[in-house]
C-alpha cells in the first residue's frame, strides 16, 4: 500500500496498512513513542474524521477511517481511559479489546524487527554491515546496497522527527553579507580580505547574549581562522596529524556547538554513556570510550559526538571505516543512556528525540542523526560538509558555516525536548531494558596493537 498521502497525519496511520488500523494499536503506538496519552481518544477521533474526508487519499483509506469512526462513536467505552479499558475486558471481536493482552507488540516494532531479522540472517558474517549486529539500522547504507525496498526505506525514515535544515533568514543574511567580500574580485588576497572582515566585525559591535548573536560571531571568527591559514599558502598541502587537524581547524569549525546554553563540550573525554553500555554488556566495571568531541547536557546526556578519522592528508581506509562504525555505536550509547536515566527518575520517555553525530573522512565531515524505535535505533545521514583547502574554495566554507549553524540549532532543539521532559509529572522510578548488547563479532573488530594505538593521532 502507498501511504505517501498520509504524511500530514499522525505517523501511526502511515506506519500501518489501513486494514490494520485499530484503536488498541494506536494507543500502544502512542505509549511506545512516549507521547502524552491524555488526549489519545480525541486525537484518534479527529484523525479518523480528517482522513475520512480527505479526497486526496485512496478510497480504501477513507472507507476504513469512516468505518472506524462510526464504530468508535457507537462505543461508549472509547471515552474511558486506557486503564479502564484494561479493567473491563471486551469480547474478542471488540475494536478495543486488542490492548488487553500484554503479549501484543506494537506493529511498528514488529515491522522493524522483521526487517532486522531478515538482514541479520543475511549479513551477520559480513563485516561491512556489522552495525546490524548492534541493532542499528543505517538507512543510507542499507538503501545504497539495495538491502531494503524503497517502501521500507520511506517507512523507516518516517520515524524521524521532522526538522528544519535551513538557516534562519536573519543568520543567512549575515552569512551572505560577510561573504560578499569575495564578490567581483579577479584575485583573492587573504591578507587584504582578512583586514576587511576584521573592520566589518568591529563596526557591527557584536554581542553574545543569545545563540543567534553567537552564530553571527561564529561566522566572522571561522572565516578569519581560515583566512589566516590561506595566507600561509601551502598550509593544507602539508602533512597534517589528527591532533594538528583538531587544534588548527576542527576546534574552530565546531566552536558554534560550544555556545548552546545548557550544555558543555569536551575534547577527548571519557564517555559516561559508553561506560554505562560496557557495564551493561559485560556486567563488570569498565571505562568509557573517548569520542574526539562531545556536546552534553549538565546531566551528562550526549546530544552530539564527533569522531576524527586521523589527519586529513592521511589515507587510512581502515580507520575511516572503524570510526564511521564507532560514531554509530557512540550515538546509540548516548540514546540508551538518556532513556535509562529518564526511566530511573520516573519520567516519561522523551518523545520525538533525536541526537546527532559526525565523522570525518579526509576533508569531509559526514553528519548523522539517530532516533529510537522500540529495541532498535535508526540512523540516517543529514548532510556532508567539505572543508576548503584554499581561498578559491570559499563557497565550501560558506556552506560549512551554514551547516554547522544548522546542527547547532538541531542540538538546541533536542536539548529543549529534554528540558521539557524534566518538567513532566514523574511516576515511580522504573527499571529500563537497554537496547540489546552491542555484539559485533570479535574477528570483525579492528586489531590495533599498542604501537598502533600510540600512532593513531600522529
Amino acid at each position: 500500500m502507498d501511504n505517501n498521502g498520509l504524511y500530514s497525519y499522525h505517523c501511526y496511520f502511515r506506519a500501518n496498512e489501513a486494514k490494520n488500523w485499530n484503536f488498541g494499536g494506536f494507543v500502544s503506538y502512542i505509549k511506545s513513542q512516549g507521547e502524552p496519552e491524555d488526549e489519545h481518544v480525541n486525537l484518534w477521533l479527529s484523525s479518523l474524521e480528517s482522513i475520512s474526508e480527505d479526497k486526496q487519499l485512496p478510497y480504501f483509506c477513507r472507507r476504513r477511517a469512516k468505518s472506524l469512526l462510526n464504530d468508535s462513536k457507537k462505543r461508549s467505552k472509547i471515552n474511558k481511559s486506557t486503564r479502564q479499558v484494561h479493567e473491563t475486558p471486551a469480547p474478542s471481536t471488540s475494536l478495543i479489546s486488542i490492548i488487553i493482552s500484554p503479549r501484543i507488540q506494537n506493529s511498528n516494532n514488529i515491522f522493524i524487527q522483521n526487517i532486522w531479522d531478515r538482514l541479520n540472517k543475511k549479513l551477520k558474517n559480513n563485516s561491512k554491515y556489522r552495525s546490524i549486529l548492534d541493532h542499528i539500522l543505517d538507512l543510507d547504507l542499507l538503501e545504497e546496497a539495495n538491502l531494503i525496498s524503497m517502501e521500507e526505506f520511506n517507512m523507516l525514515k518516517s520515524h524521524f522527527p521532522s526538522m528544519n535544515l535551513y538557516v534562519e533568514p536573519v543568520i543567512l543574511n549575515d552569512i551572505n553579507d560577510v561573504f560578499d567580500v569575495f564578490k567581483n574580485r579577479e584575485a583573492y588576497d587573504a591578507a587584504e580580505i582578512y583586514q576587511i572582515i576584521e573592520e566589518k566585525q568591529v563596526s557591527k559591535k557584536l554581542e553574545i547574549k543569545t545563540l543567534k548573536d553567537q552564530q553571527t560571531t561564529y561566522i566572522f571568527k571561522t572565516l578569519q581562522q581560515f583566512l589566516r591559514k590561506f595566507r600561509q599558502g601551502d598550509f593544507f598541502a602539508r602533512k597534517m596529524s589528527e591532533l594538528k587537524f583538531i587544534a588548527e581547524i576542527l576546534s574552530q569549525v565546531m566552536d558554534i556547538l560550544t555556545s548552546i546554553d545548557g550544555t558543555h563540550t569536551n575534547w577527548d573525554l571519557a564517555s559516561a554513556a559508553s561506560k554505562f553500555s560496557k557495564c551493561q554488556n559485560s556486567k563488570t566495571n569498565s571505562g568509557g570510550n573517548r569520542p574526539d568531541f562531545v556536546v552534553q547536557t549538565y546531566a551528562g546526556y550526549e546530544l552530539f559526538a564527533l569522531e576524527v578519522a586521523g589527519g586529513p592528508t592521511q589515507n587510512d581506509q581502515t580507520k575511516m571505516e572503524n570510526d564511521s562504525t564507532k560514531i554509530g555505536r557512540q550515538m546509540q550509547n548516548g540514546l540508551n543512556y538518556i532513556f535509562m536515566r529518564e526511566a530511573n527518575m520516573g519520567r516519561p520517555m522523551p518523545a520525538n528525540l533525536q541526537i546527532f553525530g559526525a565523522s570525518t573522512r579526509k576533508f569531509e565531515i559526514q553528519f548523522k542523526k539517530m532516533t529510537r524505535v522500540g529495541n532498535y535505533v535508526l540512523m540516517k545521514n543529514v548532510f556532508v560538509a567539505e572543508i576548503p583547502t584554499n581561498i578559491v574554495e570559499y563557497p565550501k566554507l560558506k556552506d560549512l558555516i551554514g551547516k554547522l549553524i544548522t546542527i547547532s540549532n538541531l542540538v538546541d532543539s533536542s536539548l529543549k525536548i529534554l528540558q521539557r521532559n524534566s518538567e513532566a509529572i514523574t511516576t515511580s522510578p522504573r527499571s529500563y531494558i537497554p537496547i540489546p548488547c552491542q555484539r559485533s563479532p570479535q574477528n570483525n573488530k579492528s586489531k590495533i596493537t599498542n604501537n598502533n594505538r600510540k600512532n593513531e593521532r600522529q
